[in-house]
């Protein structure tokens, strides 16, 4: 079902709350710099009066009269103080402000950011990360210019262009306030209808945008592979043909936004030629003084400037819309894993873990798990084997809950995942995975992930543990060696040894390998193996394996084909009965021979 556009207005009530804040301070700052955004519109709309006044006591200025003389240099001053005092509250209702956007910034980003953390592995599997991340940059940059433009150009002029109106209907004929409404209300409408016509085009380029960014990033993430294959050049083909898509999308949006601005160069052309024709033919007939001509002038003058400048920014203020919607868009993205107000924390004075009747499926037109039942005893270790696309690392999935089960359940000391809380299920799970990510910082830093205020005597526990010790006392930065971009600095082995440090910092109560040593040598194998068996010993444990010579020493092994437990049993038990398990097996030790007599 496709969701309907997200409206401007909405986009403005969804980040209100962030702009007003929520400390007294912030709100105090808020008040007190409309109050300056006041002031200068009333002095905006006062300077032309000023003006007429002193013409006019100017041009009857007598040499002689005292009070006279006082009464101009009064105005005199009064016109250049009002002028000045108009920019000082400019500047400085500027200067407030810039804590107040700059805190709404970091207050919606970091929500943002909280809100992609809690969202369910599905979504992230389906969006790009370059286009999240393009968002929210886009995000950062465009709600100090929509603040900026709505609260401190936009809603002050066209309160501004009404007091004029009022003025001029107050002070003159009706025709000239009729003249300026009329103009500016063309105006608004037409710059209403050109900003729609050209966020069509924004839209597009908006989107191209997003898409070369986001192949910017997966190409660049996936560099080994497109030198593995030899696929520079068509890399580079694929991103010149979007390229030329946003070449052509940018075009086409900044004509429509140059045609727009001609045609409200037109209508506030003939609206100034009217007010002037008008108020002149009056001057000359002696209906109305110079004086008056000037604040007619002056109003026409003063408000024609932000009458082009404001159509410009309607144009943009739609572009900027777009842009937002992007992120508002992502902040309404809901998760389909939750957790329930009712979920209480995972009892973790024991582990025992139960699959009943499992049921799963990523689309419905292929289960992937058909009626799973198996239990893992407490401080028990079980493994998992069979075929790729078994429905193993589901398995690992479904017990983190990245997915919820179609059917059945899954219990950890007899209690329903689904009613557990999400941080207490996480926090008791230690996962080693196939292809363990670093993060682009140092080796202690990567290890400290397991547990951020461990002391660095619990860290030197875990690398003794993990058999890191040694590895590391080889480097000349020893522990403060940068891993390189998703730990590409470090061999295979070292990075699995590195995820095992982290994880028994954690200190979890249920350890689950998954295919933690699938892509590894034999000889490191065997010592990952060795180091699985040790740290795990007398706590809960999960190994989803394909090599199966890392799981001779599980109290249980289940095999698992097309979704289903097909065998269950020890390691020698499973080889007597001869079936998929002994078939496995043997092809394994078959391939390893084979190997070992290549080399």
């Amino acid at each position: 079902m496709i969701k309907p556009p997200i409206s401007n207005w909405r986009i403005i009530l969804t980040l209100l709350p962030y702009i007003w804040g929520n400390t007294l301070t912030l709100k105090i700052r808020i008040i007190f710099g409309f109050l300056l955004i006041a002031s200068t519109m009333a002095l905006n709309v006062g300077v032309p009066l000023i003006l007429k006044n002193t013409i006019q006591t100017l041009n009857g200025y007598d040499k002689e009269s005292i009070t006279n003389y006082h009464c101009v240099s009064f105005l005199l001053l009064a016109y250049g103080s009002a002028y000045t005092i108009s920019q000082i509250t400019l500047k400085a209702r500027q200067i407030i402000f810039y804590t107040v956007i700059e805190k709404a910034i970091h207050h919606f980003s970091l929500k943002i950011f909280n809100h992609l953390h809690n969202l369910d592995l599905k979504f992230h599997l389906q969006r790009k990360i370059g286009m999240i991340t393009n968002s929210i940059e886009k995000f950062q940059n465009t709600l100090p210019e929509v603040f900026w433009n709505l609260a401190l150009f936009l809603i002050p002029s066209f309160i501004e262009v009404i007091l004029a109106i009022a003025i001029l209907f107050y002070l003159y004929h009706w025709s000239y306030a009729a003249t300026l409404l009329g103009t500016f209300f063309a105006f608004l409408t037409f710059s209403v209808i050109g900003a729609r016509w050209a966020t069509n085009a924004q839209l597009d380029y908006d989107n191209y945008m997003l898409e070369v960014h986001g192949r910017v990033v997966d190409s660049l993430l996936n560099y080994e592979t497109v030198r593995y294959f030899n696929n520079r050049q068509h890399e580079a083909n694929i991103f010149d043909k979007l390229l030329i898509k946003l070449e052509n999308a940018a075009i086409r949006y900044r004509i429509k936004t140059d045609l727009i601005q001609m045609a409200q160069g037109i209508i506030v052309g003939i609206g100034l030629c009217l007010l002037t024709w008008r108020s002149g033919h009056e001057v000359m007939r002696g209906t109305l003084t110079i004086g008056d001509f000037i604040v007619i002038n002056s109003y026409l003058l003063q408000f024609i400037a932000p009458l082009v400048s404001f159509g410009w920014i309607i144009v943009q203020m739609g572009q900027s819309f777009v842009k937002l919607r992007h992120v508002i868009q992502l902040l309404e993205e809901k998760s389909e894993i939750i957790t329930l107000p009712a979920a209480s924390p995972l009892n973790t004075r024991s582990s025992e873990i139960k699959f009943e009747n499992v049921s799963f499926y990523y689309q419905p037109e292929r289960l992937i798990l058909q009626n799973v039942s198996f239990r893992v005893p407490a401080g028990k270790t079980l493994a998992v084997v069979g075929t790729s696309g078994a429905g193993k690392s589901t398995l690992a999935r479904l017990l983190f809950r990245f997915y919820d089960v179609i059917s059945g359940r899954i219990l950890i000391n007899a209690q329903d995942i689904r009613l557990i809380t999400e941080d207490s299920l996480h926090s008791a799970i230690g996962v080693v995975a196939q292809d363990t990510v670093l993060f682009n910082t140092t080796l202690y830093e990567n290890i400290l992930y397991g547990k951020p205020d461990a002391t660095p005597e619990e860290v030197d526990t875990v690398i003794r543990l993990a058999r890191l010790d040694r590895f590391i006392s080889y480097l000349p930065d020893g522990l403060h060696t940068m891993v390189g971009e998703r730990g590409l600095k470090l061999s295979g082995g070292e990075k699995q040894r590195v995820s095992i440090a982290r994880v028994l910092l954690k200190k979890p109560s249920i350890f689950l390998f998954d295919e933690a040593t699938s892509s590894l040598d034999t000889t490191t194998e065997q010592e990952i193996k060795q180091n699985i068996i040790e740290v795990s010993q007398g706590t809960t444990t999960i190994i989803i394996a394909h090599r199966l010579s890392t799981i001779t020493h599980a109290n249980e092994i289940i095999v698992l084909n097309n979704g289903s437990i097909v065998e269950c049993g020890k390691h020698d038990e499973l080889l007597n009965h001869g079936e998929i398990y002994a078939k496995l097996w043997q092809k394994q030790i078959s391939h390893l021979q084979v190997k070992e007599l290549i080399y």
